[in-house]
């Protein structure tokens, strides 16, 4: 793991106060989240967080660390963005209670396998999110009807009468298609 991906995790750490939290989202397993919260805390020379049985707090000297954690983030993707492609990261719009196995498989596999991060947007109208620019993904109940012009699709789930499917920009291109083509795999 690549000192870059061990700060994502250590920020995704900050801002939820949990490691096991952290580790389910991210696919990887708690052990390897704790050991990437400790190779950083061993970089900057001092604890970042304390651990309860209530969750991982801050500490008081951390937010200084975080600070220049985030710059070095937001400077190291402005790099990577050099390379023509928009997307930072991929984002999965959803809406509570439809997240299909085989996505959230999906996507562990490949937040453990690539530097592009994949992360879910929990929301209201999925394609809405999709449409506006919120999200590179859109889980979405299909009912026959066809999705708005412009966006493609693929079934993700089908029980009985309902049938779930990804929502994406037709077309796509880069990491958006390198994910469509690893999730036909799987």
């Amino acid at each position: 793991m690549s000192e870059i991906d061990r700060f994502r995790l250590v920020l995704a750490v900050a801002r939820s106060g949990s490691i096991s939290e952290v580790a389910q989202l991210t696919g990887l397993s708690q052990p390897t989240v704790t050991r990437a919260v400790r190779a950083t805390e061993r970089l900057v020379g001092f604890p970042l967080f304390h651990r309860t049985p209530d969750g991982t707090l801050r500490t008081g000297d951390a937010a200084k660390a975080f600070r220049r954690i985030e710059s070095i983030l937001e400077n190291y993707d402005a790099l990577a963005a050099l390379d023509d492609s928009p997307v930072t990261v991929l984002r999965f719009a959803y809406r509570e209670g439809e997240l299909p196995t085989i996505l959230d498989s999906a996507m562990a596999h490949w937040n453990r396998e690539k530097m592009l991060p994949a992360k879910l947007i929990e929301c209201a109208d999925p394609v809405a999110e999709l449409r506006a620019g919120g999200a590179e993904f859109a889980v979405a109940p299909y009912s026959g009807t066809p999705f708005p012009d412009g966006l493609d699709h693929r079934p993700l789930r089908i029980i009985r009468t309902a049938r779930l499917d990804l929502v994406y920009a037709a077309a796509p291109t880069g990491p958006i298609d390198e994910f469509l083509q690893a999730l036909a795999l799987a």
